[in-house]
């Protein structure tokens, strides 16, 4: 397991997100620059609530994703772990994870990393434990094996 190239591909997710983000958020305010100069009336009322609706929720988007990004970007590269806590990448008895932040699966030399919240629920059941011990999570058990 390489943690330094785990970082580095959610580093190159978060920015492809905020890419696409960023060019929603310019298309709707296009949009709500068009709606400006078309007529006035309820119609109009109703797309301009709209867009603001969807640009609000845009802009909520991309402040999630630099702050995810934030906390990425602040994680060692090459810093093993003995117990798992923030920045830990952990290797069970079925699955490998990523505690940084809760962005989803991603895929890295072949290989499914979960990435989570230390503040998820399973974040917390891993929070502080030690290569060979058994974690219990939702009725299935799994032991850790490699902590990086």
């Amino acid at each position: 397991m390489n943690k330094a190239a785990v970082i580095e591909a959610l580093q190159a997710q978060l920015n492809a997100q905020l890419k696409d983000v960023q060019l929603s958020i310019d298309a709707v305010n296009e949009s709500i620059k068009g709606e400006e100069k078309s007529s006035a009336g309820d119609k109009y009322e109703t797309a301009r609530a709209m867009n603001h609706n969807e640009l609000d929720r845009l802009n909520t988007s991309f402040q999630k994703i630099l702050k995810s990004g934030s906390i990425v970007n602040g994680l060692s590269k090459s810093e093993n772990y003995q117990h798992v806590r923030l920045g830990s990448l952990v290797k069970t008895s079925k699955r490998v994870l990523f505690f940084c932040t809760g962005i989803g699966k991603i895929n890295v030399d072949g290989v499914d990393i979960l990435t989570m919240s230390m503040g998820s629920p399973i974040g917390q059941v891993f929070l502080g434990k030690q290569v060979g011990e058994e974690i219990q999570f939702n009725n299935s058990k799994e032991m850790i094996e490699e902590i990086r």
